[in-house]
C-alpha cells in the first residue's frame, strides 16, 4: 500500500515495489480468503470461520480510517498466554466457579493459545448461575482507545449500572466489562456483552475516555447471569496505560540504616498513591504516599548497597492483589 497518493503498483508484490524504491507498508490482514458456502448464511455473513468479523468485501485503494488507532505510547496488550489469570489478573469472586481459562470455548481463542471462559463445564453452561468477577491489575489510563474481544451472550443482556452498586445483586443478571476507577470502585465505562456466537470488538474509543486521562483504573469482567447465552469469552485487551515517568529523587542518598523521607518526582503517578510500589533497589519503600504536589513520598528500608536503581510500578504483577 503507498504511503501518498502517488507511487506504487499494486500488480507488484510488497517486496517488488521495495525494490523498485516505492515507499510503502504492510497492511493488517483484512480478508482476501475463500469464502465457504456456510459464510454465505445470512446468520453467519460478515463472519469468518474463525469467528472473526471481516470488513465490507470490497476492494479498497487505502485503509479505511476506522482501522486506525492512535496512541501516546506502546499500548498494554492483556490475554491469558499463561493458562492462568497470572500475571494481569486476579479473581475477586467466591463460590462455586463456573469459569476456566482454556484454549477453546465455543471459538477458539482469538489470540494466543488461551481466553477466560466462563462456561464451564460447558454442558451445563445454561443450569449454572454465573459466579464471576476478575480483576486486571491497576494502571493509569493514557490517550487511545481500549478494546477487547468477546463472544457469548445475547441481546437479553441488560445494561451494566454505572455506580459503585454490588452488581452481584442485580437481579437481572450482568455479562459484561467495566473500567473502574480505582480511588472509590465507581464503575466510569461500562461495556454489556452480547456477541452471541462470534469475537466481537468492543471497548471505548479516545474521545469518550479522554475526559478520565490520568486517572487509576482496573478492568473488571463480570458474569453474574444464567441461560443458554448466559456465558461470555473474553480476550486480547489492549489497553492505553500512561508510561510512568521519574523527574527527580530527593535526596540522592540516605544512611543504609534506612528511615529516611524520599520524594519522587514524575509523571503519570495518578491522583493517589492507590496501587503503586515504590521500590529501592530490590527494597520496597513503606509508609507511601502522594503529596499534594501529586509527587511520591514513602521511607526507605535497609539498604546494602549505592548507586540503586529507583522504581515506580503500577499494578505490581509479582505480588497478590
Amino acid at each position: 500500500e503507498p504511503l501518498a497518493d502517488q507511487g506504487g503498483d499494486y500488480k507488484l508484490s510488497y517486496e517488488e515495489n521495495l525494490a523498485m524504491g516505492y515507499e510503502c507498508y504492510r497492511l493488517p490482514p483484512l480478508g482476501g480468503v475463500p469464502v465457504p458456502p456456510l459464510g454465505n448464511d445470512p446468520e453467519n455473513l460478515g463472519y469468518s470461520v474463525s469467528g472473526q468479523r471481516l470488513p465490507e468485501a470490497q476492494w479498497r485503494d487505502r485503509l479505511a480510517p476506522y482501522y486506525q488507532q492512535w496512541y501516546d505510547s506502546a499500548p498494554l496488550r492483556w490475554g491469558f498466554e499463561e493458562g492462568t489469570f497470572f500475571p494481569y489478573w486476579d479473581l475477586r469472586s467466591v463460590g462455586m466457579p463456573n469459569w476456566v481459562v482454556k484454549k477453546h470455548c465455543y471459538l477458539d481463542s482469538h489470540s494466543g493459545q488461551y481466553q477466560l471462559c466462563s462456561a464451564y463445564p460447558w454442558d451445563k453452561r445454561n443450569l449454572t448461575h454465573g459466579l464471576l468477577h476478575v480483576r486486571s491489575v491497576p494502571f493509569v489510563l493514557g490517550m487511545g482507545a481500549l478494546t477487547f474481544e468477546a463472544n457469548g451472550g445475547d441481546t437479553t443482556v441488560p445494561d451494566m449500572p454505572m455506580s459503585t452498586f454490588p452488581l452481584a445483586s442485580n437481579g437481572e443478571g450482568i455479562l459484561g466489562v467495566a473500567l473502574t476507577r480505582l480511588s472509590d470502585g465507581s464503575r466510569m465505562k461500562v461495556k454489556p456483552i452480547r456477541a452471541r456466537r462470534h469475537w466481537e470488538t468492543l471497548g471505548w474509543t479516545a474521545a469518550e475516555l479522554a475526559p478520565l486521562r490520568g486517572e487509576k483504573f482496573t478492568v473488571d469482567v463480570y458474569d453474574y447471569r444464567a441461560n443458554d447465552w448466559g456465558w461470555a469469552s473474553v480476550d486480547t485487551f489492549v489497553v492505553p496505560a500512561a508510561w510512568i515517568q521519574i523527574d527527580s529523587v530527593t535526596p540522592i542518598g540516605g544512611p543504609r540504616a534506612g528511615g529516611t523521607l524520599v520524594e519522587i518526582v514524575g509523571k503519570n503517578f495518578g491522583n493517589s498513591a492507590d496501587g503503586i510500589v515504590v521500590f529501592i533497589g530490590d527494597k520496597e519503600c513503606t509508609s507511601l504516599g502522594m503529596t499534594n504536589k501529586g509527587s511520591l513520598s514513602c521511607i526507605t528500608a535497609p539498604g546494602d548497597g549505592a548507586g540503586v536503581t529507583v522504581s515506580v510500578v503500577i499494578g505490581d504483577y509479582d505480588r497478590s492483589q
